[in-house]
């Protein structure tokens, strides 16, 4: 028995022995682990290191960029702004050529009115009988006035104006002696299409056969024209140079053949038919258009009188008894 006990602490003893060495490979594992916390520290400080420089370069990277970027923008603008400055100078020096312009325009007109109420000052009772002598007097007086304050080539200018109104051909005793039989004022006209011929024809007709000056048909279309035709000369009637001018837009606007054919026409339109058992209307009827034919005369659409449309148009409104008879 002492024998299998020896057996045995000798079986046990070097168990017990080697309890040291089974416990010693826990502390080499602990050594092992804490050197590979360190390794993947220090590698993980490396890394941070590494990502803190990448993010520097990113940062420095940016500014630079950000920085160029801010000089072509401002390289932008200030070409931006020049090209601004000089469309900004170019149209200041419009402007002041265009107001030095109006200046000019303003002054010829305030020349233009002080003439105007020069003459306006002179009595003259009877224009149709105004001597040569005394407007070459009144121009000269003009002249003279309109020169002290001037410059010297306005000056040329106003003079230039004034012979070429002293230029008129004088009155010849035949215009002097229409002047005397003939009616000065022109026909009312307010615009009506209708009326055109007749004022038109009265104005050159009176105008070639007394000698009427600009001045003068001024006067006669001041007391002549209303409504409409008023309205459309009223900027031009303080200027008596621009009588022509002002009879051209009156024609344009008042006088053109279509538009008095078709004013005539209507006003023939509204008059009743004639009736069989009324010889009066067939009076009016007949009056209204030997009126027509007479506008168209006037008005030198003498065309229009032979037009198979307008005849049928004009039989159409005779009774059928009458029609016959055409």
């Amino acid at each position: 028995m002492m024998e299998r006990k020896t057996e045995h602490d000798e079986e046990a003893g070097p168990s017990r022995e080697s309890k040291p060495t089974t416990q010693r490979i826990p502390e080499s594992k602990n050594e092992t682990g804490d050197v590979v916390d360190a390794v993947l520290a220090v590698a993980a400080r490396v890394e941070m290191i590494e990502k803190g420089e990448s993010a520097q370069q990113t940062h420095t990277t940016k500014q630079t960029r950000g920085a160029q970027q801010l000089k072509l923008n401002g390289e932008k603008r200030s070409k931006t702004k020049s090209s601004k400055e000089k469309s900004i100078n170019a149209l200041v020096a419009k402007y002041d050529a265009e107001m030095r312009e109006k200046d000019n325009e303003i002054e010829n007109l305030r020349l233009k009115v002080s003439k105007l109420k020069r003459n306006q000052r002179r009595p003259v009772d009877n224009p149709c009988v105004t001597s040569r002598s005394a407007t070459k007097e009144m121009d000269e007086d003009e002249r003279s006035t309109a020169s002290e304050d001037l410059s010297s080539g306005d000056r040329e200018l106003v003079e230039s104006d004034v012979e070429t109104e002293v230029e008129e051909k004088p009155l010849t005793r035949r215009q002097e002696s229409a002047r005397k039989r003939l009616s000065m004022p022109l026909p009312p006209f307010s615009g009506a299409p209708e009326d055109w011929p007749a004022f038109i024809s009265c104005f050159e007709d009176t105008t070639k056969a007394c000698g009427f000056s600009n001045l003068e048909n001024l006067q006669r279309l001041r007391q002549s024209l209303s409504g409409d035709a008023l309205e459309a000369v009223n900027g031009t009637l303080m200027l008596a140079d621009a009588v022509p001018d002002m009879i051209k837009e009156l024609r344009n606007l008042f006088g053109k053949p279509r538009r008095i054919l078709k004013a005539l026409l209507r006003k023939v339109r509204a008059v009743p038919a004639p009736d069989a058992d009324r010889l009066e209307t067939f009076i009016t009827f007949g009056l209204a258009v030997k009126q027509l034919v007479g506008h168209i005369v006037g008005a030198k659409l003498t065309e229009h009188l032979s037009n198979p449309l307008l005849v049928e148009e004009l039989e159409e409104k005779l009774p059928p008894g009458y029609q016959l008879d055409c």
